[in-house]
């Protein structure tokens, strides 16, 4: 059982030597159409289609250190138009920033914001060995939100996040950050680690949550550092102070919306929810089009000016 447990914590929580600029996921991958839902080829067109474009934009480099050394790395696009608003858009488990929002962005640049997509710690061009699913991620985007107020110190802040990266910016719900960080919108967060491990485990593996996560996660802590059962997005969300919009795939299979439900449900601020019809993971804003969108930038316009 401890081999199986290691294993699953290296192919977990280990760097991807795919999650970086020079690859992208392969959309024949059996296990990943399992789990990401139906019409994933029209998400992996969508990127496609943008990604090129979008990457030779303009984008500035903006470099940070984290408490434990890291160096991490951020990509900045000013809005052709000066603007006060930036959109701090935040990527899941084994992408990066302009992989995972080619497409969004556009959109947050012609809604009039600027947007700045950083590589979470072991993607990308970032440095680290292990993903922590939210837990230091959390703590490094508070990092990021301090460098663009160096930049913008009169603008605004509205974090956005897709899978971990919603995980991410929710753990952030419920802390004291610059008054400037207006609103949160998670796309397609887990409740919690605990619950996802037993969703996939049994969904994905076929196999029972207990013991295998009791040993994975002996692992996570003296690998990494932490412990992903004293923080997640569910326990933020219950004592949140930000206004968080919530999205989910109806069709999500990685993460069932019933983790979505869950959040909302226990969300104690202000709150919006969004079901896509036949969206599966990551892919509401393909599915949803316009609905998604609309929402997404009508729910922001309550918060900023």
């Amino acid at each position: 059982m401890c081999l199986i447990s290691r294993k699953v914590f290296f192919t977990m929580f280990k760097r991807n030597p795919n999650a970086n600029h020079d690859n992208d996921n392969n959309i024949e991958d059996p296990t990943r159409n399992k789990l990401m839902g139906p019409h994933l080829d029209d998400y992996v067109a969508t990127k496609i289609e943008t990604q090129e474009k979008f990457t030779n934009l303009p984008f500035e480099i903006l470099t940070i250190t984290t408490e434990d050394g890291i160096k991490l790395v951020g990509r900045l696009l000013r809005n052709e138009k000066p603007s006060q608003k930036t959109a701090i858009l935040i990527h899941g488990y084994n992408s990066y920033g302009t992989r995972e929002y080619c497409y969004t962005g556009f959109k947050y640049l012609d809604a009039g914001y600027n947007i700045f997509m950083p590589d979470n710690r072991a993607c990308g061009d970032s440095e680290g060995e292990y993903c922590t699913f939210g837990l230091k991620e959390s703590e490094d985007v508070k990092l990021w939100i301090a460098e663009i107020n160096k930049i913008f110190p009169k603008g605004e802040i509205v974090l956005q996040g897709s899978s971990l990266g919603g995980a991410t910016v929710l753990m952030l719900s419920n802390q004291d950050l610059p008054k400037n960080v207006k609103a949160i919108v998670s796309d397609c967060s887990y409740s919690s680690m605990v619950t996802e491990f037993k969703h996939l485990a049994g969904y994905l593996i076929g196999v029972p949550a207990f013991p295998v996560m009791q040993f994975t996660e002996m692992y996570f802590k003296r690998c990494c550092g932490c412990d992903f059962k004293t923080k997640s997005p569910l326990k933020s969300v219950k004592q949140a102070k930000l206004p968080i919009l919530f999205i989910h795939g109806e069709a999500d299979r990685f993460i069932p919306k019933e983790q979505c439900q869950e959040l909302y449900d226990a969300c104690a601020s202000e709150k919006e929810i969004l079901y896509v019809p036949e969206a599966g993971h990551v892919g509401a804003y393909v599915q949803g089009k316009d609905m998604y969108f609309n929402t997404l930038f009508n729910f922001l316009a309550k918060y900023t000016k």
